[in-house]
C-alpha cells in the first residue's frame, strides 16, 4: 500500500543552519515511523514490483517520493522504518544506501554489489536477503518490519555510528577501489584493477 501524500508522513521541512565546518558524524534521525521507503524508480533492473510486494507482505505502507524535492526525500528516508533497495543488479556504489545508513536507516537489500559490501559491516546486515530471489528479499523485509520499536531505535543509532566510522576510515576513493577489486567478471575470473594516478 502506498501513502497518498508523503508530506503527511514526514511533516514540514525544517531549515538547517550550520555554524561549524561540515564534518561527518551520525545524524540524529527522527524516531522511525512504520513505513518503508523505496527510491529506485520504475526501471526493470531496480525491481520496483519486488519492493511493492515486499511492503505488502510485511504489512507496511510504501512511500515512493519520486519527483519530490531532495530535502523532502531525505526527510522521508530519515523517518522510514527501512529502505527497500530491491536493485537486481550489482550497483558499485549506491548513494541511497550510503545516505540511509548514515542516517541510521536499515536497508533491506540483495547480497550483491557495493550495497552488500557496505551493509555487511553494519547491524543492518541482518536484513540482507539470504540469496538472490524474490522470496528471500520479501522474507528480509518481513524480518525488518517485525523488529520492535525500541529495538529499532537502538539499531538505528548503532547503524548510524557504524556507518559513520566506516566512511570516516575510508575515503570514497578507497571504497570505490575496494568495490571494483572485489568484483568478478562474467566468466568467473577475478577482475583485475590497475590503480593509476595515486
Amino acid at each position: 500500500m502506498r501513502v497518498e501524500n508523503p508530506l503527511q508522513v514526514a511533516g514540514p521541512v525544517q531549515p538547517r543552519i550550520r555554524a561549524e565546518p561540515p564534518t561527518r558524524r551520525p545524524a540524529t534521525a527522527p524516531a522511525p515511523r512504520r513505513y518503508f521507503v523505496y527510491l529506485g524508480g520504475d526501471q526493470r533492473y531496480k525491481c520496483p514490483h519486488l519492493a511493492r510486494a515486499a511492503a505488502r507482505a510485511a504489512g507496511m505502507p510504501l512511500v515512493e517520493p519520486r519527483g519530490a524535492p531532495r530535502p523532502t526525500t531525505l526527510r522521508l528516508v530519515a523517518g522510514a522504518w527501512a529502505l527497500l533497495f530491491s536493485s537486481c543488479w550489482e550497483e558499485p556504489m549506491p548513494y541511497a544506501v550510503y545516505e540511509a545508513l548514515l542516517m541510521g536507516v536499515p536497508v533491506v537489500a540483495f547480497p550483491i554489489g557495493g550495497q552488500a559490501e557496505l551493509i555487511s559491516q553494519t547491524p543492518s546486515a541482518q536484513f540482507t536477503a539470504e540469496e538472490m530471489s524474490a522470496k528471500a528479499f520479501i522474507k528480509a523485509a518481513v524480518r525488518a518490519a517485525a523488529v520492535p520499536r525500541r529495538e529499532m531505535e537502538n539499531l538505528r543509532k548503532i547503524t548510524a555510528e557504524t556507518a559513520t566510522m566506516i566512511l570516516d576510515r575510508q575515503s570514497l576513493y578507497t571504497i570505490l577501489i575496494n568495490t571494483l577489486k572485489s568484483h568478478d567478471d562474467t566468466n568467473g575470473n577475478r577482475a583485475t584493477w590497475h590503480e593509476t594516478g595515486r
